[in-house]
């Protein structure tokens, strides 16, 4: 009778840890695939005035100027009004 009540308290113990263990390695994933503070950026399309996420913008150089833009169809309008005499 002892030796079926220390093969449960074996069993459970064991399952127990197994479990804290799986945990562990989930959180460890989690924390991996966050994204960093500078993809949550917000900017603004110096074309249509939008705000969007600084990861999923369309960037183009200008004048030695990196310039973010929320597609690629404002990009092409933002170059055509620089270009365009007034």
């Amino acid at each position: 009778m002892l030796k079926f009540i220390l093969w449960v308290l074996a069993i459970i113990i064991g399952y127990k840890l197994v479990k804290i263990i799986k945990s562990d390695l989930k959180t460890n994933k989690k924390t991996k695939t966050l994204p960093s503070p500078m993809e949550d950026v917000l900017l603004q399309d110096p074309y249509c005035k939008t705000y969007f996420p600084k990861n999923q913008g369309v960037v183009a150089y200008i004048h030695q100027k990196e310039i973010y833009f929320c597609c690629t169809e404002c990009k092409k309008a933002f170059k055509n009004q620089l270009t365009t005499p007034k």
